[in-house]
């Protein structure tokens, strides 16, 4: 059985971490399918939107700690190794993700809820900063995501105190969206669809100046965003887009 499915439908690829019986905790394998798996939908033309959620109860429970016990002592290169490709492509592929957080998410699982473009948090979710109760810094391009979302003293908070946050807190520090269990998928399959219909080129250039503009000054941003504009100038969707409005019409985006 595949520790990665992935689901094709109308240019949204469906990512679902499937160890279920571990709460979808990263053993090695898994960090390695994955990477695959996102690589491959970063260069795949066809997917103009990624979801990505867990199977079962939970969302991903971060390291499987069973399998971290029989590495006491080993290198962490190939286990870190995995995880910072997997973050840096999620973070810089020209595509939009949503993520469906579906139950626990917890350690190096955190990572990805906070790489995500739309969130949405079942009303059952929790999130563990549970680094300090297995003697670990954080992991995963945490520390750096959390702090831009919720500012330092908040990120220190969280990450110092192990501290754990239901899916209201979640909503109320805008890392994300509180919908019903039962409406969890349905919500993130919808946004995903429209995002897949939308301008491809666009939103990925409009990803990557936000996530640039985290890390530049005044000056060195708007440089940046006025290549990205030129880019999408010469798009066929902006041609579309300015016809669609002339014509008063809804526009059909190609993707490029």
């Amino acid at each position: 059985m595949p520790l990665v499915l992935v689901d094709r439908q109308d240019g949204v690829a469906e990512v679902t971490l499937n160890r279920p019986d571990a709460l979808n905790a990263f053993d090695l394998e898994m960090r390695k399918e994955l990477r695959e798996v996102v690589r491959t939908l970063r260069d795949d033309p066809e997917v103009r939107a990624v979801l990505l959620t867990g199977a079962g109860r939970a969302f991903c429970a971060g390291g499987d700690v069973r399998t971290q016990r029989a590495m006491l002592g080993q290198p962490a290169g190939p286990r870190m190794g995995a995880l910072r490709d997997i973050q840096f492509d999620l973070l810089y592929m020209e595509k939009p993700l949503v993520v469906a957080v579906n139950g626990v998410a917890a350690g190096a699982g955190l990572g990805l809820v906070l790489l995500g473009d739309l969130v949405y948090f079942a009303e059952s979710t929790r999130l563990f900063f549970a680094f300090p109760r297995v003697g670990l810094a954080p992991d995963n391009g945490i520390a750096y995501l959390l702090t831009r979302h919720v500012g330092l003293q908040r990120a220190k908070r969280l990450l110092l105190t192990a501290s754990t946050l239901s899916a209201g807190d979640a909503e109320s520090l805008g890392l994300g969206t509180v919908v019903a269990d039962g409406e969890l998928m349905a919500t993130a399959r919808a946004d995903a669809a429209k995002l897949a219909g939308g301008p491809t080129l666009a939103l990925g250039l409009t990803r990557q100046i936000v996530h640039r503009g985290l890390d530049l000054d005044f000056a060195a941003f708007m440089d940046a965003e006025r290549l990205a504009q030129g880019e999408a100038l010469r798009s066929a969707d902006h041609a579309e887009g300015v016809e669609a409005f002339v014509a008063k019409r809804e526009p059909r985006f190609v993707g490029r």
